[in-house]
């Protein structure tokens, strides 16, 4: 076995060590899709799908770029490894491989601005701060209200039972809503975003 040092390209990651932390993108790779796709000269965009999304998601695209459609698909996939920010427009994108539509050009569009966007996982000066799971996700589900709305009413009214019974983790009754949130809600969470 061989020592081949730092670690600084892998399978598409670029990794670099600051004095922050350690940061890893995916901008060679997304330079390459960009390129393979004729988007990189592109104009920009702020945002990688509509604001106000509506059951029509845009013009189908002739079936002879079918096949485009899924391998673009795809390597979008493989570029929310290190980009959270696209992975609920690459998972709208999915749901329509029977027929592809335009809109999936916004999404290269806004990758093309923002290249070099990825993780940053920073240094920390104490184990509790090293412990501590911080996240940001800022999507809306893009105003997709008729897959989300009655999900996040069960969420909501589930923890509300729970918060309201406090400390009596030993009752029937929070037993009860703890059953509900795993074997109610997870199957239904997992079969609405199959259709």
């Amino acid at each position: 076995m061989t020592d081949l040092g730092v670690l600084r390209n892998f399978l598409g990651l670029e990794v670099s060590y600051s004095s922050v932390g350690i940061s890893v993108n995916q901008a060679e790779y997304a330079r390459d899709v960009l390129t393979w796709f004729g988007m990189l000269a592109s104009k920009l965009c702020h945002t990688p799908i509509a604001l106000i999304a509506s059951s029509d998601v845009g013009s189908p695209c002739t079936v002879e770029n079918a096949h485009t459609y899924r391998a673009m698909v795809g390597a979008l996939q493989y570029l929310t490894f290190t980009r959270s920010d696209i992975t609920f427009s690459v998972g709208k994108l999915s749901q329509h491989m029977h027929a592809p539509y335009v809109f999936s050009k916004r999404v290269l569009r806004y990758i093309n601005g923002f290249l070099h966007a990825g993780l940053l996982f920073k240094k920390s000066g104490s184990i509790d701060e090293a412990l501590r799971l911080r996240a940001f996700s800022d999507s809306d589900w893009a105003g997709d209200t008729l897959s989300i709305d009655d999900l996040l009413l069960d969420l909501l009214f589930s923890w509300a039972q729970i918060l309201y019974l406090g400390l009596l983790r030993n009752s029937p009754l929070f037993l009860r809503v703890l059953w509900r949130l795993n074997i109610e809600l997870l199957p239904s969470l997992r079969l609405k975003f199959l259709d």
